[in-house]
């Protein structure tokens, strides 16, 4: 039995293809040996851009979580994180947040200061519609509605164009 199995190990089909294979391509194993080398360089170069990537992304939810967190937060927090993540996902978020702040405290001045609630809401009506070309279609969403709501309630302020323009928006 063991004079068979050595003549097996002598005659080793796998061992005669790839010798024959490596004789037949001997020449083209630098072109061979340079392509697997870029192949593994671009994996590696791809594989720290989307740890990068990550790692912003990381950093400007963390910022803009911080500001939600803030009690009380108003659209100065927000306006940061988005001044500093600028078109990123949290970028937009915290520029629509900003958005809904400054709504919120239109519509709660509408009642004491219609002056301070007019110019307000135009602020906010302008953020909103800085959100509305984002490709998200949730944030996007959103916007549309913040707009319209603003909209409206300059209309309620003194603006019959804005009630138009609020109608208008909220059939979209």
């Amino acid at each position: 039995m063991k004079t068979e199995r050595r003549h097996e190990l002598q005659n080793n089909d796998l061992a005669e293809v790839l010798a024959t294979f490596l004789e037949k391509y001997r020449s083209q194993a630098g072109l061979v040996g340079g392509l697997a080398a870029l192949a593994i360089a671009g994996f590696l170069a791809l594989s720290y851009m989307s740890q990068a990537t990550q790692q912003a992304n990381a950093g400007s939810w963390s910022a803009y979580f911080q500001a939600a967190e803030i009690p009380g937060s108003d659209e100065r927090q927000f306006n940061a994180v988005a001044e500093d993540f600028g078109d990123t996902a949290a970028g937009n978020w915290a520029k629509y947040s900003a958005a809904q702040s400054v709504l919120g405290q239109a519509t709660q001045a509408a009642f004491t200061n219609r002056e301070d609630a007019k110019a307000k809401l135009e602020i906010a009506k302008k953020q909103f519609e800085s959100v509305i070309t984002v490709k998200d279609p949730m944030l996007r969403s959103r916007a549309m509605l913040g707009l319209a709501q603003s909209l409206e309630w300059l209309g309620a302020l003194g603006g019959s164009d804005s009630l138009r323009a609020a109608e208008k928006q909220y059939e979209a």
